[in-house]
């Protein structure tokens, strides 16, 4: 397959090439013993118990980061109908912002830091995602806690979610 053809193919690059017709876009091959990564979600099986026990985890992280109170995790549909997540979001004015960011940071697997008028910050925590922002001049902190996807099938999951 020819250079330009892979563009053309790709769903990303081939938007790409036809907003910028006057970029020449090539796409290298993985190096040799490079492996693909894999970018697929983790999705584990869970029964409604399973699923109660990692709610109460999720809140767990709200006094971890100092976070309001009156926020509570909820079951929110996942990647698939028959998965769910638990999320738990924060969002509000908090002038200790940038002291959570950076308690979020020391405590997790793994981050990563982006700077600029809105800090961001993505952590792992085991397989727990957190999502923040700070916004340093208006003081205004958004926090999300997911967990990996759970399949608990689709009956389940409609019970979960109020939809049954």
């Amino acid at each position: 397959m020819d250079s330009r053809t892979q563009v053309l193919d790709d769903p990303f690059w081939s938007v790409v090439a036809a907003r910028h017709p006057d970029l020449d876009i090539v796409l290298l091959p993985a190096a040799a013993g490079d492996p693909e990564p894999d970018l697929a979600t983790p999705v584990f099986d869970a029964t409604a118990e399973q699923v109660a026990e990692i709610v109460e985890l999720v809140e767990g992280y709200r006094p971890a980061f100092g976070l309001a109170p009156d926020r509570h995790a909820e079951v929110v549909a996942g990647p698939t109908p028959d998965t769910v997540e638990v999320r738990l979001k924060h969002s509000g004015p908090d002038p200790a912002g940038a002291e959570i960011l950076a308690l979020i940071q020391s405590a997790a697997d793994r981050t990563r830091r982006t700077e600029g008028p809105v800090v961001r910050v993505s952590a792992t925590f085991d397989l727990v995602r957190v999502q923040a922002t700070w916004a340093q001049a208006t003081e205004v902190l958004v926090v999300r806690v997911t967990s990996p996807a759970l399949r608990v099938g689709t009956d389940l999951a409609a019970r979960l979610l109020g939809r049954a």
